[in-house]
């Protein structure tokens, strides 16, 4: 499916990647954070759970989150990649599609989301 606008997605209601996963009632979702300020988190992709925790023993910084940290943006696919190798050998999933607030869902994802707000729209 094609990339709907962020404008598009916000006439329906839709605001975030979060939204998309818990309309599409999807387990996950991959979320890269990007914060180089002192006191950040750095730069990593995250496992992000929707009702969940995918890592419930990580630091408490992490919120329960499987974190991919990495130490420079140039290894941000590599990291990517690594984070859904785990995704296919924890959970099976094993294709993505990208959303248009830079975050990865399982293929097929995006599209329930947008029919589930629109069925409840009827």
């Amino acid at each position: 499916m094609a990339l709907m606008s962020k404008r598009l997605l916000r006439e329906l209601g839709i605001y975030n990647s979060y939204d998309i996963a818990k309309l599409a009632h999807s387990k996950l979702f991959l979320s890269y954070a990007n914060d180089q300020s002192r006191g950040g988190k750095g730069i990593q992709w995250q496992v992000y759970g929707v009702g969940f925790k995918t890592a419930p023993d990580a630091p408490w910084y992490d919120h329960g989150m499987k974190t991919f940290v990495m130490y420079s943006p140039k290894e941000k696919e590599d990291v990517l990649q690594a984070a859904k190798a785990w995704c296919l050998a924890e959970y099976g999933i094993l294709e993505w599609e990208k959303d248009v607030f830079e975050c990865w869902h399982p293929v097929g994802t995006i599209e329930a989301a947008i029919k589930a707000k629109n069925d409840s729209k009827l």
